[in-house]
C-alpha cells in the first residue's frame, strides 16, 4: 500500500515480481517492479494532487505527452494512439511505443532494453499514477497480466 497526502493507494504485486517503493520530495511515492524471467518492468509514481480535471481523457493524454514525448521521438508509431485504460476504479490512458531500432529485432534485443514502453495515466479520488511498462512484446499473457495492474490494481481504499 502506498499513502501519498491521506490518499491510500492498494497495489496487488503478482508472483515473481520484485517489488521497491521509495518517498521523493515532492510528496509522491514512486514504485517499481521488476519480473526477471517474463522481461517486464514497471514503474509508477503515485503524486497527490488537487487538480480538478484529472479524470478528463484531454489532460491525461496531456500528461501523457508531456512524459512521453522522448518515447515517441524515438518509436516507430511516431504518433500518439491513446487507448481507454478503463480501470475497476478511476479512469486512465495509455499509449504503446514501439522503439525504432528494436522494432525488428524480437530474439536479438540486449539485455536491458526493451522493444515496447506503455505509458499510461490513472486517475483517483486526490490522487494520479503515471506509469511505464517496459517489454519485448505487447500481445503476450504477462504483459497484459502487466497492464492489467493498472486496470485491477493500484486503487484507492
Amino acid at each position: 500500500m502506498v499513502t501519498v497526502s491521506g490518499h491510500r493507494v492498494l497495489i496487488a504485486v503478482p508472483a515473481g515480481y520484485s517489488f521497491e517503493m521509495k518517498a521523493e520530495e515532492n510528496g509522491a511515492q514512486a514504485v517499481s517492479m521488476e519480473n526477471p524471467i517474463w522481461g517486464i518492468s514497471i514503474s509508477a509514481t503515485v503524486t497527490p494532487t488537487t487538480e480538478a480535471d484529472i479524470q478528463s481523457s484531454e489532460w491525461q493524454q496531456n500528461l501523457i505527452v508531456s512524459f512521453c514525448a522522448d518515447a515517441l521521438s524515438q518509436s516507430a508509431e511516431k504518433d500518439y494512439k491513446f487507448k481507454a485504460l478503463e480501470p475497476k476504479q478511476g479512469t486512465g490512458t495509455y499509449c504503446i511505443f514501439t522503439d525504432a531500432r528494436l522494432a525488428n529485432k524480437k530474439e536479438s534485443i540486449p539485455k536491458g532494453e526493451f522493444a515496447h514502453m506503455t505509458g499510461g495515466v490513472k486517475a483517483l479520488k486526490g490522487c494520479i499514477v503515471v506509469f511505464q511498462v517496459m517489454s519485448n512484446d505487447v500481445t503476450s499473457e504477462e504483459y497484459r497480466e502487466a497492464l492489467g495492474l493498472f486496470k485491477e490494481s493500484f486503487n484507492g481504499k
